[in-house]
C-alpha cells in the first residue's frame, strides 16, 4: 500500500477506533489490544478438564476465519460503520478508500487488465482489522445471547 494511503488510514483508524470498540463484543479476542485468540485456548482447556472431571459430555466448535477478510462485500461493512456511528466526511473518506476499487495482477512479467474489486478488507490496510471485527461483531453478539455454550 502507498505511504500516503497508509497515513490517511492510520487517522481514519484514530477517529473509527473508539467506535468499533464501542461496539465490539467482550468476547472478540482476535486483533483487539491486550489480547489474542491464544487467550481464549486457556479458557476452553479449563473448561475442558473441568468437564472431564465432573463427567459431562462437551461439544465445542471453533469458527476458522482465516479467508473471510476476502469475503466481506464492502456495502456490508460501510453499512455497519454508519450503524455504528462513523458518519459524515469520515464514512465518505472511507466509503472513497473501498468503493470503485481496481487492481491488476502480474505473473511473471506481464501485468493483466485492471479489475474491479467489490469485496474483501485491503491487505495490509490500517482499517482492515477494526472493519472486519465490526463485520463479524454480529456472530459473537448472536452466539452470546442465544444461550447456549458454557456457562
Amino acid at each position: 500500500m502507498p505511504i500516503l494511503l497508509k497515513l490517511i488510514e492510520s487517522v481514519a483508524k484514530a477517529k473509527v477506533q473508539p467506535k468499533i470498540l464501542k461496539e465490539q463484543n467482550r468476547l472478540q479476542r482476535g486483533v483487539t489490544e491486550n489480547s489474542a485468540p491464544m487467550n481464549c485456548s486457556y479458557f476452553i482447556e479449563e473448561f475442558i478438564r473441568e468437564c472431564r472431571d465432573a463427567g459431562k459430555i462437551i461439544y465445542i466448535a471453533l469458527l476458522y476465519a482465516k479467508s473471510a477478510f476476502d469475503v466481506v462485500t464492502h456495502e456490508s461493512i460501510l453499512r455497519k460503520l454508519y450503524i455504528a456511528g462513523v458518519d459524515g466526511l469520515l464514512w465518505d473518506l472511507i466509503h472513497s478508500l473501498h468503493m470503485d476499487s481496481i487492481s491488476v495482477v502480474k505473473f511473471n512479467g506481464p501485468i493483466s487488465e485492471p479489475f474491479s474489486i467489490c469485496q474483501g478488507v485491503k491487505q495490509g490496510g490500517i482499517l482492515s482489522a477494526e472493519m472486519y471485527k465490526l463485520y463479524i461483531n454480529n456472530i459473537l453478539t448472536d452466539i452470546e445471547h442465544s444461550g447456549l455454550g458454557a456457562k
